[in-house]
């Protein structure tokens, strides 16, 4: 999903915050379980104060098959767990957060460890 825009002459309003909580209410009635957006690095502390894990310009997600690694140059991600379960991690020698719990069979132990590219369990 894009990000959250507002008209620069309507912002201040709390018009942005709205359309985020309705973002996220649509998401969790359509079942999913991870909200992600793309930001600019200038709104880091906007979705931060919404209880996004924010900031980030790599996210690697654990499944099934291995890891994913999503790049987004010029671009951070705003990451919200919509479900319990689902989560962000850090696995030591990872570099970036792991999104655990995505998908069943996707949990990544605390004992976790990220060497060669690969997520090591």
């Amino acid at each position: 999903m894009g990000g959250v825009a507002v008209a620069p002459d309507c912002r201040g309003q709390g018009i942005a915050s709205e359309l985020l909580r309705a973002a996220e209410h649509h998401s969790r009635l359509a079942g999913l379980r991870l909200l992600t957006l793309e930001h600019p690095p200038g709104l880091t502390g906007f979705y931060t104060r919404h209880g996004y894990t924010a900031g980030q310009e790599r996210l690697l997600v654990a499944l099934p098959n291995g890891m994913q690694v999503r790049k987004m140059p010029g671009h951070q991600s705003a990451v919200k767990p919509l479900v319990p379960g689902v989560g962000l991690t850090e696995v030591p020698g990872a570099p970036a957060r792991v999104v655990t719990g995505l998908l069943p069979g996707c949990a990544v132990p605390p004992s976790a460890r990220y060497r060669h590219g690969r997520l090591v369990l």
